[in-house]
């Protein structure tokens, strides 16, 4: 949530955040790194996917997945943080299950508009997912991620 270009920290936001922390922190350990610019942020985002997928390989379960992909028909770069990805526990289904958790300032149901929004997220999440899937092997855009001027103040 963004105010005259500075991000807003309520009291519900940071309980989120801190609530998502704890649940990372059931599956992994942290190491905190400080990027000195945006390709060292970049770099972490890519590392941290690289190690997240091991641990979902290994494991079966990541939480905080940081997930970029190219949406390739329409020419851009996308980015995200997946809550969590399980792989599912029957042996004959290998498609992973993406979960987004929401945190709620209120003991109420979420309203409509709340539910579309996550819902919707989700559905970013996904095609980002099945982007990467469907080009794992091909086709992967690496003139512009290497055009790193581009690749970078795109973000």
């Amino acid at each position: 949530m963004y105010f005259v270009g500075e991000k807003m920290n309520t009291e519900a936001m940071k309980a989120g955040r801190n609530r998502h922390v704890q649940l990372q922190l059931q599956v992994q350990t942290l190491v905190d790194l400080e990027a000195k610019s945006p390709e060292d942020d970049m770099a972490m985002k890519l590392v941290n996917f690289i190690n997240g997928m091991n641990q979902l390989l290994f494991d079966g379960l990541i939480r905080e997945l940081p997930i970029l992909s190219f949406a390739f028909g329409e020419g851009i770069w996308m980015v995200g943080k997946i809550d969590e990805v399980q792989m599912p526990k029957a042996k004959k289904d290998h498609n992973p299950i993406l979960i987004e958790l929401k945190t709620r300032s209120q003991d109420t149901v979420p309203s409509e508009a709340q539910k579309r929004n996550g819902r919707i997220q989700l559905m970013c999440y996904k095609y980002l997912w099945d982007s990467l899937v469907a080009h794992a092997h091909h086709d992967f855009p690496r003139k512009q991620l290497y055009d790193l001027r581009v690749f970078i103040t795109s973000f």
